[in-house]
């Protein structure tokens, strides 16, 4: 049964890509930047630029191209189950919170502190 998901995984891999996250780890950030940006739109109940996700993702990409420690940290999928995921996604929220701090400083006021340190925004309740 496992060799299914190995062929579809190297099918997904042999995928034309420019991204060296995408190329070197399971992770696929603009993914991740579209969930991160999601759920701080439903939080603060509006939308948010698409363009961010492209921010964020770029930003990503710089940060993998150029640090080691964290091409580490991202990378550690491998080993770790889900933990390159996770740590994409707090230092994705903290970069998001930043950029709600310059460009719409109202809505971050709206966010708890724990999200600028990369920590899930708690659900709301109708």
């Amino acid at each position: 049964m496992r060799a299914p998901l190995t062929t579809a995984a190297a099918a997904w891999k042999s995928l034309p890509t420019d991204s060296e996250i995408e190329r070197e780890t399971d992770l696929v950030p603009q993914w991740i930047a579209e969930s991160v940006l999601q759920e701080a739109s439903v939080f603060l109940q509006t939308d948010l630029p698409d363009e961010w996700t492209e921010r964020l993702t770029a930003k990503a990409e710089r940060c993998f191209a150029g640090h080691r420690q964290f091409r580490r940290l991202i990378s550690s999928n491998r080993n770790h189950g889900n933990a390159g995921r996770d740590k994409l996604q707090q230092f994705m929220r903290h970069w998001l919170a930043s950029l709600l701090h310059r460009h719409r400083h109202a809505l971050r006021r709206q966010l708890p502190w724990s999200y600028a340190l990369g920590f899930a925004l708690p659900r709301r309740t109708p």
